[in-house]
């Protein structure tokens, strides 16, 4: 046990992505001068910084600046919302705008020294999880897991092979971190070890991973248990931006208002219904899930950006 408990101290993460302060203020909508003085005045800031002093941001530390972006935006005063926890914030949110906070990205965790390194090149496809990345060897983190120190909802490892003896190994551990969702990648997979691995649920890749690979396993295979409880359709495994106007908005609005108005509520209109339809689309493989879910996020986007149009278009002073 002494053994295990030195292993445990010995596993060190690191997180990804890390967003400079540009990015945070284009998906805050809070201004970067702003955000240096929430992190003055209220310790509201970067977890990280660089070798050169630059904010790095953490997908927690977005994640939080957004739930308290929101309810500034809605009126509350940052004074009194600081120091509260993501939970107190969600249900501030709920409480006051009527809207549900995301549910959290999925936790994440990625073992290999190469994984780790590859993982640096590809930040991007880290977006929708809150990632944990460790390039401690698998029999390292193995040893480690068996001491129930690590939760997460999925995790992925890079191996040079796949054995019986590891193949034991990670299932033991697997088991001691609650049965996340795994993602195996090794130099070379034979067929019996897919098979193997496809009977068990697992997923498997050879390494280095196809980048939509990996984006399709996160976006699809991280949220098998929620599929199995019920939750099947693509909307519920790509984040959704709120609508901005319910139908019966949009019919009001469609009587009252002027031509440009009147043609943007009818863009928005079909920009729902085929929102609606690229959600209930999935794919057989890989490949097709990785592209349905693309077009369904150009679709959103593209819906909650004609939304922002209307909003201009109906207000008498713009949108601010």
């Amino acid at each position: 046990m002494a053994r295990d408990a030195k292993q445990v101290t010995q596993i060190e993460f690191q997180a990804m992505p890390l967003y400079g302060i540009g990015t945070v203020a284009r998906l805050t909508g809070v201004k970067p001068d702003t955000l240096r003085v929430w992190e003055r005045r209220y310790s509201l800031g970067a977890s990280h910084k660089s070798p050169t002093g630059r904010r790095q941001y953490t997908q927690t530390d977005l994640d939080h600046l957004q739930l308290v972006s929101a309810l500034v935006e809605s009126g509350t005063r940052i004074g009194e919302i600081a120091g509260s926890d993501r939970k107190t914030l969600e249900h501030l949110l709920d409480s006051s705008t009527g809207t549900t906070a995301a549910a959290p990205k999925p936790r994440v965790i990625f073992v290999g020294q190469r994984l780790a390194s590859w993982l640096q090149e590809h930040q991007g496809y880290l977006a929708k999880c809150n990632a944990k990345i460790t390039a401690s060897s698998v029999i390292e983190f193995l040893d480690a897991a068996s001491t129930n120190e690590f939760v997460c909802d999925a995790l992925v490892v890079e191996s040079t092979s796949l054995g019986p003896e590891a193949w034991r190994r990670l299932s033991n551990a697997r088991e001691c971190l609650g049965n996340p969702s795994l993602m195996v990648l090794a130099d070379s997979i034979s067929d019996h070890w897919r098979e193997e691995l496809d009977r068990a649920g697992v997923a498997s890749a050879e390494f280095p991973p196809q980048p939509t690979e990996l984006a399709y396993y996160l976006a699809h295979g991280v949220t098998e248990k929620e599929s199995d409880a019920g939750h099947s359709s693509l909307s519920e495994l790509v984040s959704t931006r709120p609508h901005a106007f319910s139908e019966k908005q949009l019919r009001e609005l469609k009587e009252i208002g002027s031509q440009d108005s009147t043609q943007l509520i009818t863009m928005v209109e079909d920009l729902n219904e085929l929102e609606t339809v690229c959600a209930s689309r999935d794919g057989d493989t890989w490949q097709e899930a990785a592209s349905n879910a693309v077009i369904y996020a150009l679709v959103r986007q593209a819906r909650w950006l004609t939304e922002r149009a209307l909003e201009t278009a109906v207000s008498p002073h713009g949108r601010s």
